[in-house]
């Protein structure tokens, strides 16, 4: 018998590929199973990429869902180390934005320092399982598309099973009780100590996998609002994060918190933002239900 790395199974040898025995052994050897989940999601990393150089998807005037600012429509991966897995391409409903590249440059900024941050967390090892976030790449329609859509841009990422929303970035905590919850709770929390309270990652969304979970679009907070986007509401934002939140047997003593913790917007398990220019109005929440549960996000 040997222990797997991945999924922590005692299982017979056979189970192993041979170079997995001879060169790893017992305790980093990982089984066939979890080599093969490992290649599917583009191998070993907090960062989830698409690993894909092509892609169809359903018709563009039928989307599969959509939110207020954002339609969705799925597809799946033809080529690349991802051919065959199923993926979701998200575009803005106002054309302006699809032709201005910036909207979804910053998109790609958050993702990245979400990354950086659940990949201090998952060096902590606070939890003993691995959290990975999905990096959405920015493409463009081609002439093929029709309907004035030919570059356009729009953004790719894997698709994401059983999605469920765990917090929100005015400090709206799902209420089901899951241990998943209280990790993501403390994922926030952590975030903020370890950026000396520049950041804060939160409006924590995604689904649940057998070794772990993998979050989509995370909203970053920092201390310069608007430095991460139209949700990024700034130290009134995490002041008014904190003053809901409730530390989770995962949070730790010595993390800080923000000095003052005043209610600045109301709490809600939409995502709340403002001034995003062209969109027009200085404040709005998208419009997923208030449960908890979606879909996709949008």
């Amino acid at each position: 018998m040997m222990r797997c790395a991945g999924c922590g199974q005692n299982l017979d040898r056979s189970d192993f590929s041979k170079n997995q025995r001879r060169e790893k052994g017992e305790g980093e050897a990982r089984c066939r199973v979890c080599v093969q989940e490992c290649i599917r999601d583009g191998g070993v990393g907090t960062a989830r990429r698409n690993f894909a150089t092509r892609f169809t998807y359903g018709s563009l005037d039928y989307p599969w869902a959509q939110g207020t600012f954002r339609y969705v429509q799925t597809g799946r991966y033809t080529g690349g180390e991802r051919t065959g897995q199923p993926c979701v391409i998200k575009w803005f409903k106002e054309s302006a934005a699809n032709l201005d590249s910036s909207y979804y440059d910053k998109e790609e900024q958050v993702a990245d320092e979400a990354i950086r941050l659940v990949d201090r967390f998952n060096e902590a090892n606070i939890i003993g399982k691995y959290i990975r976030v999905n990096r959405p790449e920015t493409w463009t329609f081609g002439d093929h598309e029709g309907s004035g859509r030919a570059g356009h841009y729009f953004s790719v990422e894997p698709f994401i099973d059983d999605f469920c929303k765990f917090n929100s970035n005015t400090g709206w905590v799902n209420e089901t009780g899951t241990d998943w919850v209280a990790v993501m709770q403390a994922l926030s929390h952590f975030s903020y100590a370890y950026s000396s309270g520049s950041r804060l990652l939160c409006d924590l969304q995604g689904g649940l996998y057998r070794d772990g979970a993998i979050l989509t679009d995370p909203v970053v907070m920092s201390n310069q609002k608007g430095k991460f986007g139209p949700t990024d509401l700034g130290p009134d934002g995490m002041s008014t994060f904190f003053a809901q939140h409730k530390c989770t047997p995962y949070c730790r003593r010595h993390w800080p918190v923000p000095q003052f913790e005043y209610v600045f917007y109301t709490t809600t398990a939409r995502t709340t933002m403002e001034g995003r220019g062209g969109f027009g109005g200085s404040r709005y929440v998208d419009d997923d239900d208030d449960d908890g549960y979606f879909n996709y996000p949008y």
